[in-house]
């Protein structure tokens, strides 16, 4: 109720300016009572209206936020009423805002136990990078089958956990303290999700990442928990595999390298041509139909070693 209690009132008659384009911003406003509309200048165009706002409505928040000059005229159409903040309140209480947010978000991945061994300087990046979405009662979040890529935190409202099989969906984990967390093994391997989680009660707000942008910032997971193994034997089997794979690949990847290499070796192979006479050289040209030039292609195209000459 911060924010509420530090909004004046100011009172408003036809056509007055409330905000001008071009200049500084010093408040924000909330609509209370009134009708306003907002116009933009461009170039020496007359300025075009370009929004109505009416009781509810908000306007003169950008310029705050970003430090940046009004975009936009906004007069009043009848006489209102308006809440407004201003400047330094609306700053001062955004960072606030977003420092109490970034704080409990580090509490909610300190108590992650995938994470614990993450730094406090990784914890606060791994803050950084959370999406908070919003979901409707009813609506899956994961879905049991479905590969993962995303790990998950509930922010706020509940969700349930699910589990289908020959006696149909049995629900297995009820959802509803802020910080508890599902699908972190998709920070470890790509693994099909073992249940389905859907918000509940009057629907939920959940922050989550994937593991591409995990690994992009602090590097895998799996290699920060396989430095301490022993503390994690919930995980073990899942680092295991997601070793092996990585393993699998970069053989794999190394024979493809050493095929390419083979087939570069048993290739075609040029003479040394000196320069001089690479020069005076002219490709032959021989009146070939259409059809003949199709044919021709089509028999360099299954030859891989022939793909040299294109």
């Amino acid at each position: 109720f911060a924010v509420i209690d530090a909004m004046f009132p100011k009172e408003v008659q036809p056509d007055d300016v409330v905000i001008s384009q071009g200049e500084e911003g010093d408040n924000f406003y909330v609509i209370e009572e009134g009708a306003f509309e907002a116009f933009v200048q461009r170039g020496e165009a007359a300025p075009a209206k370009v929004c109505e706002y009416g009781p509810g409505g908000m306007f003169g928040e950008l310029a705050l936020m970003y430090n940046a000059n009004r975009a936009a005229t906004v007069k009043a159409a009848s006489a209102g009423k308006l809440w407004a903040l201003d400047r330094d309140s609306f700053q001062m209480m955004l960072v606030t805002t977003e420092n109490t947010r970034s704080k409990q978000y580090e509490e909610f991945l300190e108590n992650v136990d995938i994470l614990q061994d993450l730094t406090k300087y990784e914890v606060a990046r791994l803050s950084d990078m959370l999406e908070a979405e919003v979901f409707d009662p009813g609506e899956p979040i994961i879905s049991q089958g479905d590969v993962g890529n995303y790990f998950y935190i509930l922010e706020e409202g509940e969700a349930k956990a699910y589990i289908s099989g020959e006696h149909g969906e049995v629900e297995v984990k009820h959802y509803k303290t802020p910080g508890e967390y599902f699908g972190e093994i998709a920070l470890i391997q790509s693994a099909p999700r073992k249940a389905t989680v859907r918000a509940s009660g009057t629907g939920c707000s959940a922050l989550s990442v994937n593991r591409q942008d995990f690994d992009l910032v602090l590097g895998p997971i799996k290699d920060i928990l396989g430095q301490h193994i022993d503390k994690y034997p919930q995980y073990a089997e899942f680092i295991r595999e997601a070793n092996e794979l990585e393993s699998l690949e970069r053989a794999e990847q190394e024979k493809i390298e050493q095929m390419k290499e083979s087939n570069r070796r048993q290739g075609v192979s040029a003479p040394a041509i000196s320069e001089e006479k690479m020069k005076d050289w002219r490709a032959p040209y021989f009146e070939k139909s259409g059809e003949t030039k199709q044919g021709i292609k089509q028999v360099i195209a299954t030859n891989e070693k022939l793909q040299v000459l294109y």
